[in-house]
């Protein structure tokens, strides 16, 4: 699953790589998109005021799966594939833990896993 996330989350075509998946959804992954937005989920363009929304990984991910599993994995990669800092924001950890889900494993800045009580 973390190789299929990885060539998910850098199709995508933006900026941020991210992708989300947990082991029990047989090769569903929620991924960044600007397609679908949500009002919580704001961005600031660089160099600029303007800002957009989109919907993070791990929303469309619980948004996409018929029964919310209790933990789910989030990997941010830069372009050339390497895992970096995947921490989900305040609004993604809410809106999780809103739906059922206890516990997140994402990268951290070295792209090494850790786990998030939610």
């Amino acid at each position: 699953m973390y190789y299929k996330a990885r060539d998910a989350a850098l199709s995508n075509g933006g900026p941020f790589h991210v992708a989300a998946y947990t082991r029990s959804c047989k090769g569903l992954i929620g991924v960044n998109d600007e397609n679908r937005r949500t009002s919580h989920f704001r961005k600031r363009y660089p160099n600029s005021d303007l800002t957009y929304h989109e919907i993070h990984a791990e929303v469309d991910l619980i948004l996409r799966l018929k029964e919310v599993p209790d933990h789910i994995h989030v990997v941010r990669f830069v372009k050339g594939g390497r895992p970096t800092m995947a921490k989900p924001c305040i609004h993604c950890q809410n809106f999780l833990r809103l739906k059922g889900v206890k516990r997140v494993k994402y990268t951290n800045w070295q792209g090494e896993w850790e786990w998030l009580t939610l």
